[in-house]
């Protein structure tokens, strides 16, 4: 059945709708069997609505005495009652009422399956996308508004359910007017032949109109994804907004994002007002031909008054499925419409994914090197340049330089959040590409700068990494990284709940809690940047302490602009301009007089040393 409304369809839609179609119900296949018994319920449901017709038209010829034809219809539901006229009455009323409660309970199993069936692809589609959205790079990320992405994932996945709802519902007519037309061409071929003549016009507005739907409705789709993007972005910058007082200027430009969007739903209105007024003037002059023709017809004894008023029962029935047939273009351009926006990312290149061969690589400590690695952003300058650094298992070394440097780019480079525009990154010699992301991500545990604080408990954030972590385990690792005593002041201590992006928090007190989660976990490498910038000097002390008794336990990898924090590192890399401009100790380095020195100098480091 659904194999016949696509080729219905298929017959005016191009190739690329065609596959959009079948993409779009690929995510039903499962419920194959579901999607059969639904189109089953639906025909019994179009031969019950033809039957109810019947006991009021048998009743109407039987009072008025008219000739009838006592057809097999008349006598099938005759046979059943006495013939007393009050006792065939009854019996027809009694049977009106049982079709009508059978066809009510149809009605409920079809709408519970039929939400079920829904559901169950809009679930996976969302599925499919949220994982897309996992893998996709980083600059993906940032390189768009969040609230696009989420608009597609909760708004546009509702999509695929159209699009089946429109094919089932083309099915649908298919088998009620193939019913229903032979019961009329059985009943009058001249009447029949003169209700089919609304076909061209419908044919004809559904084509106008259905270019302009897909217009409006694209139009109104992106309105609506702006208009999200536009509040996530005011509501994330709330705080700066506030500072600055440029509430008046956030909220004008809410405001015509938000006019935008009604506009364009506006129009979506618009046409289908015109869509519905046009539809129902030419169902009207269908329906009053037919009400004249067939009055004529009665008038010469052709028809009975009851088998007229079942010819415009079925014609009413007749309709509905006419339109749904000649209008299927058009109704499947909204599904479509939204389909392809997220079909449209999932069909992104990742950038970052595991090679078709990638190996398994368990974790323990290994040796991390840099080589001759350059890296720079689409359509950007480079940002890294002939990167060569080989770390052994246990080391601790320190990247600093001034603002710009590429130090935080270097570590997004570690665990593949990037992949070096030329060199490589090597783990024992293996070059990650060639290694599972998940095998290599698992060897390296990350505090980044920005600090990503989740709205749930303390507790649950620094476990993160590692949920198995028993809670003796992580209030050592909030201890080490120097969390434990705000955490012990806080009302309900470890089960405090943090709000989103841990904004009851200070900024040191966030750093020291994603410091904890990449304590907690057992991965060989700790990638820590700026890890004491929101720090005070006690807190600073602190933590550059734990890192000094982690030495030779795990690799720790350590951006900083403090001097401080990284002059105890086994090696210090100073970057400048995206190159490694100077590299050893910190003694060796001060020695040198270069770059180093110029920077412990600006620090205030030596001026410690010299005291």
């Amino acid at each position: 059945m659904i194999q016949k409304a696509l080729h219905l369809f298929f017959c005016f839609g191009s190739k690329a709708d065609r596959r959009h179609v079948l993409r779009c119900l690929s995510y039903f296949r499962d419920d194959t069997k579901a999607i059969v018994f639904l189109i089953c319920l639906m025909t019994l449901s179009v031969l019950i609505s033809i039957l109810q017709a019947w006991p009021l038209a048998v009743l109407i010829d039987t009072l008025v005495g008219s000739p009838a034809r006592h057809d097999y219809i008349h006598r099938l539901f005759l046979a059943w009652l006495p013939r007393e006229p009050l006792m065939q009455i009854a019996g027809l009323a009694a049977m009106a009422f049982g079709l009508r409660l059978v066809q009510e309970l149809i009605g409920v199993v079809k709408k519970l399956l039929g939400a079920r069936i829904n559901y169950n692809g809009v679930l996976r589609l969302r599925h499919d996308f949220f994982r897309k959205l996992q893998h996709m790079h980083l600059s993906y990320h940032r390189a768009r508004p969040m609230g696009d992405s989420v608009f597609r994932l909760t708004s546009d996945t509702l999509g695929c359910q159209m699009v089946l709802g429109v094919l089932i519902s083309v099915s649908f007519a298919l088998v009620t007017m193939a019913i229903i037309l032979s019961i009329l061409f059985a009943r009058s071929v001249p009447l029949t032949l003169a209700a089919l003549l609304v076909v061209p016009p419908l044919m004809l507005i559904n084509i106008v109109f259905g270019r302009r739907f897909n217009r409006k409705s694209t139009e109104a789709k992106e309105a609506e994804s702006d208009f999200l993007s536009a509040a996530h972005r005011s509501m994330s910058a709330i705080g700066l907004t506030q500072a600055f007082c440029r509430e008046d200027d956030e909220l004008s430009r809410f405001g015509s994002a938000a006019e935008r969007c009604v506009n364009s739903w506006l129009g979506m209105t618009r046409q289908e007002v015109g869509y519905a007024l046009s539809i129902g003037a030419i169902l009207g002059s269908g329906g009053a031909l037919i009400l004249g023709y067939g009055g004529w017809l009665v008038y010469t004894h052709v028809l009975t008054p009851g088998e007229l008023m079942i010819f415009m029962s079925y014609l009413g029935m007749m309709y509905d499925p006419l339109c749904q047939l000649t209008g299927a273009g058009m109704n499947l351009q909204g599904g479509l419409v939204a389909t392809r926006r997220i079909f449209e990312e999932l069909d992104k290149n990742t950038l970052v994914a595991d090679a078709p061969d990638a190996l398994r690589l368990p974790r323990k400590p290994r040796a991390l090197a840099l080589e001759r690695v350059h890296f720079q952003y689409v359509g950007g300058k480079p940002v890294l340049s002939d990167i060569n650094v080989t770390i052994p298992p246990g080391t601790s070394v320190g990247f600093v330089g001034s603002s710009g440097a590429g130090k935080s780019t270097l570590l997004n480079l570690l665990p593949r959040f990037y992949d070096p525009s030329a060199g490589r990154v090597t783990l024992d010699g293996r070059d990650v590409k060639k290694v599972r992301l998940k095998d290599l991500r698992r060897h390296i545990a990350l505090a980044l700068q920005d600090t990503i604080i989740l709205p749930t408990s303390i507790y649950e954030n620094i476990a993160y990494g590692r949920p198995e972590a028993s809670d003796a385990e992580i209030r050592r690792a909030a201890r080490l990284a120097g969390a434990d005593r705000f955490i012990a002041e806080l009302p309900r201590g470890y089960d405090t709940t943090l709000t989103e992006g841990g904004q009851n928090l200070s900024g040191g007190q966030r750093q020291r809690l994603a410091v904890a989660r990449a304590l907690l976990t057992e991965a060989p490498i700790l990638v820590l940047d700026e890890p004491t910038s929101a720090q005070d000097a006690l807190h600073e002390n602190h933590l550059t302490e734990t890192l000094l008794r982690l030495k030779g336990k795990r690799t720790i990898v350590l951006v900083s602009h403090k001097i401080n924090t990284i002059r105890d590192c086994d090696l210090i890399c100073v970057l400048d301009g995206g190159r490694i401009a100077e590299m050893g100790t910190h003694d060796e380095l001060v020695a040198a007089k270069g770059k180093y020195h110029e920077l412990a100098w600006q620090s205030g480091a030596l001026l410690t040393d010299a005291a």
